[in-house]
C-alpha cells in the first residue's frame, strides 16, 4: 500500500464510513432511533410508536439526554408476534 492510504486523515474517514465502533457498521435494525425516525423508516404512524413505547410493549432505550429510543429491531419482532 502507499504512503497516502495510511494517513492519519485517511484512516479516520475509514473509521467513520460504518456507523459503529472502530469502523465496524451496526445492523440498521439494531440503531437506536427516535420514534419519528422508526415510524418513517417503518412507514408505520408516529403515534403508534409513541402509544406502544408508553405502554412499554416494545423497550425504549435513554441516552443521558432522557430522550426515548427504539430498535427497529423490537418493533419488527412484535409486529411478527402478532
Amino acid at each position: 500500500m502507499n504512503e497516502k492510504s495510511h494517513s492519519p486523515q485517511n484512516l479516520v474517514m475509514q473509521g467513520m464510513q460504518g456507523s459503529g465502533f472502530r469502523g465496524t457498521p451496526i445492523d440498521d435494525l439494531d440503531q437506536l432511533r427516535t420514534y419519528r425516525d422508526a415510524a418513517d423508516a417503518l412507514r408505520l404512524p408516529y403515534f403508534k410508536i409513541q402509544r406502544a413505547a408508553r405502554s412499554g410493549i416494545i423497550p425504549t432505550y435513554s441516552i443521558l439526554n432522557g430522550r426515548k429510543y427504539v430498535k427497529l429491531r423490537d418493533i419488527i419482532t412484535l409486529m411478527s408476534a402478532i
